[in-house]
């Protein structure tokens, strides 16, 4: 009887070492142990280190159209994660994910395993390498060589990872009047050329290279951060203007109509370009919704629906928080066989809107022009 106390020790001590083992293997393999659901995605199996190889790059080709969302690092990082949202993508029609490699907050490289890259090419999802370049814009100038190294460096660690496009992110100067002695056409020579050199470098290796540009930059002929379509049209492979409806300040019109400010934005790119695959970043975050009257999954497919009428490369959801149920949403909403709701109406506002630019154009101001020209002016 007195060595009970003992044994229990033992007993207590080997269940410790028992969970401890079943933690350490948890983590390490966890998720290949899983049973995967009949539906879901295929795992990938694990690159040991030593055996690490970049993953063919001749079954996936760029998508024709782009369905896709942003995801931060984090979840980039994480395999389950990661996992949960290739299932997802795959169960709603979504073939891109664009993977940021930086840090959303410091934009210090993040480690993403090259067995998350291989689980999107095994499941047929277009990975994109997300790469920040200037952080919120450029502020000083001539730039510093060593960050041109460090992002273009940051670009090569993502082709050894197997992702098949690096897109370039905050590749502008600053929006806020800095710099002034560097005029506009020296702006676009740096924007144009830390490009066109990445391009050079990246298409060898069979990398598609694409570039994030402001929502305006789709309307405006000449920028003052150093965008401009014409002369990206031949520094890279895709360009993807941030067209967020909320962020046209200058129009409650386009504020209040997601439809009118994609279709419009994505006609005028469009138009402008002769190389380049024009895509879309759409808001799916809830800022200025209330004006449009719409619930946020049908803001969405608005916008979604502006893409495929205009006729363009596709569409990307950009949602900061990664609060991407409204986008599923969307996404059934544009699979129904019955209309999205408010959609004619809201054709058919666009189709009124663009006689009354013409309208204008010519001098010729009917009612309407009148009307929406005044209630601009705010």
């Amino acid at each position: 009887m007195k060595n009970i106390p003992g044994l229990r020790y033992l007993a207590i001590l080997a269940m410790v070492c028992c969970f401890f083992l079943n933690f350490m293997i948890y983590r390490e393999y966890g998720a290949s142990l899983q049973a995967k659901p009949e539906g879901t995605v295929q795992v990938a199996r694990k690159v040991e280190p030593e055996a690490a190889v970049p993953p063919s790059r001749g079954e996936l080709r760029r998508p024709a159209e782009y369905r896709g969302i942003y995801l931060h690092n984090y979840s980039a990082r994480m395999p389950k994660i990661l996992a949960d949202y290739v299932t997802k993508a795959k169960q709603h029609g979504v073939n891109t994910l664009v993977l940021d490699m930086q840090d959303a907050v410091y934009f210090r490289p993040g480690e993403i395993p090259q067995q998350n890259v291989a689980l999107c090419l095994s499941n047929g999802i277009w990975p994109v390498a997300r790469i920040v370049v200037f952080p919120y814009g450029l502020k000083e100038y001539p730039v510093p060589q060593s960050l041109i190294a460090d992002r273009m460096a940051l670009a090569r660690k993502a082709v050894s990872l197997g992702f098949r496009e690096i897109q370039f992110d905050y590749i502008r100067f600053e929006d806020s009047g800095r710099l002034r002695q560097v005029g506009q056409e020296e702006r676009y020579r740096m924007v144009e050329g830390f490009l066109s050199n990445a391009r050079r470098e990246l298409s060898a290796k069979g990398i598609v290279v694409s570039a994030d540009v402001f929502g305006r930059v789709a309307l405006n002929r000449h920028d003052p951060i150093g965008q401009r379509l014409e002369g990206l049209d031949n520094a890279v492979d895709v360009i993807l203007p941030m067209a967020y409806p909320s962020h046209y300040t200058w129009s409650r019109f386009m504020i209040a109509n997601p439809y009118y400010t994609l279709y419009k934005s994505s006609v005028v790119a469009r138009d402008r370009l002769k190389k380049a695959q024009l895509v879309m970043y759409i808001q799916g975050f809830e800022m200025r919704v209330a004006p449009s009257g719409l619930s946020l999954p049908v803001y969405i497919a608005h916008q979604m629906q502006a893409c495929v009428d205009a006729r363009i490369g596709g569409w990307i959801v950009w949602n900061a928080a990664q609060n991407y149920g409204p986008t599923w949403d969307a996404l059934k909403l544009m699979a129904a066989k019955s209309p999205i709701p408010g959609i004619e109406a809201a054709r058919a506002a666009t189709a009124r809107e663009e006689r009354s630019a013409e309208s204008q154009a010519t001098g010729t101001r009917t009612p309407a022009t009148k009307k929406r020209t005044e209630g601009n002016r705010a």
